[in-house]
């Protein structure tokens, strides 16, 4: 009898021994859980502020472009006015040869009736002499006349060529400048309804997980999966080391049920309140988060006290122990 008991008390010290291995094990997995957590959602903020520099590097560039576009159209401006100010003084210098054409035409008439006057008054045989000679003088002069004219208006042309030419460059470069614009705002505008799409999509799935992980029934199916995961890491194999769902007694359902050497048990509960945990989680100040902290303390207290009144080693025998392990509730 001393040796059975002496059995028992050692089965009993290898279950608490199993049950801190355990416990220690869960603690890693939880803190790994929470780890790769907050790595997941740095890594979501790094590529959220890679995005917004992204942004705000093509909105500098677009400014960029646009001062460039400025200085080209003040460029343009520039042209423009210095091809009116070249017209204009064409213009001018054309009206400036046509009144000379007209007086040299007036000249020529009132020479001619000089000539006239003078050859009926003068010898008659020096007239026609006379007339020929200033003809020739006058056709000569008028050539002059309009070879300058020609070499007037031909500096014009000169002048006014480069400008009609650099307009022309301007006017295409501006074109194209437009097309960049034109194909950089609509880039930007897709890039920023990519973003405000994806930040939406994020704020859904992240109000789903903050949704589901305030009902019970996900919270306790989680439990379940990481208690099973975390079992699975320690070496065992279902159905052969432990089992999940066993119930013997009607309303007495442990999650699982952990073999031990020798015919012996370990009833695990996993379930346990995490409301009030959740709900210090987004308190607005410490305060409410320590009044938080304390309501889970005491939900805490509450599920031990009726885990203990359920008697999972009446129902289990023999040798069964009880383990309370807190996943979800």
């Amino acid at each position: 009898m001393e040796f059975f008991g002496a059995f028992l008390a050692g089965g009993a010290l290898g279950g608490l021994v199993s049950w801190g291995l355990l416990a220690a094990k869960l603690q890693a997995v939880r803190e790994k859980t929470k780890n790769d957590l907050v790595a997941d959602r740095a890594s979501m903020v790094e590529q959220l502020r890679g995005k917004d520099e992204r942004l705000e590097e093509l909105r500098r560039e677009i400014e960029a472009r646009d001062r460039r576009l400025m200085t080209y159209q003040e460029q343009m401006t520039q042209a423009i006015t210095q091809q009116a100010k070249a017209e204009a003084q064409l213009a001018e210098v054309r009206v400036q040869m046509d009144a000379k054409l007209a007086l040299m035409t007036s000249a020529q008439q009132q020479l001619a009736d000089t000539f006239r006057a003078l050859s009926s008054q003068a010898l008659q045989a020096n007239n026609q002499s006379f007339l020929e000679l200033a003809e020739t003088r006058l056709s000569a002069f008028q050539t002059a006349a309009k070879g300058e004219l020609a070499l007037k208006q031909q500096a014009v042309e000169e002048v006014v060529r480069p400008l009609q030419s650099s307009l022309g460059k301007v006017e295409t470069f501006l074109q194209r400048l437009e097309g960049q614009r034109l194909s950089a705002y609509a880039q930007l505008t897709e890039q920023i309804s990519a973003l405000a799409s994806s930040q939406v999509q994020l704020q859904v799935e992240t109000a789903n997980l903050a949704k589901a992980l305030r009902s019970p029934t996900v919270r306790g199916r989680w439990g379940e999966i990481q208690l099973k995961r975390v079992v699975e890491l320690a070496g065992m194999a279902e159905h052969c080391d432990f089992s999940q769902q066993v119930s013997q007694v009607e309303g007495l359902r442990p999650d699982m049920l952990v073999q031990l050497p020798g015919r012996r048990q370990l009833v695990v509960d996993a379930k346990a309140p995490l409301s009030a945990y959740l709900a210090s989680l987004e308190a607005t100040s410490e305060t409410e988060r320590l009044d938080k902290l304390r309501d889970h303390a005491k939900q805490v207290k509450r599920h031990l006290s009726q885990l203990s009144q359920k008697a999972y080693w009446a129902q289990f025998q023999p040798n069964a122990g009880v383990c309370g392990v807190v996943f979800a509730g």
